[in-house]
């Protein structure tokens, strides 16, 4: 049965909660099937942290670090 046989016959005719609600079903199936065949699911790109431990780098007390970044905001 295709797609759109499928959406006229039975789907045309949910209300607007039944559909979103059909939606989140997919969309959360869809996500656990996908994890489930990835070797790896990476949140972040290793580039999201540079400059992490800068502070450790340059053997600064790391609140001294933070009060002066925050100082930098202002």
């Amino acid at each position: 049965m295709s797609v759109q046989l499928l959406y006229n016959t039975y789907l045309r005719q949910l209300s607007i909660q039944e559909r979103l609600e059909l939606i989140r079903l997919l969309v959360d199936e869809t996500i656990v099937v996908q994890h489930q065949h990835s070797e790896v699911v990476s949140l972040h790109d290793v580039m999201d942290f540079a400059g992490a431990g800068q502070a450790d780098a340059m053997e600064e007390d790391a609140q001294a670090y933070v009060d002066n970044l925050r100082s930098e905001w202002e």
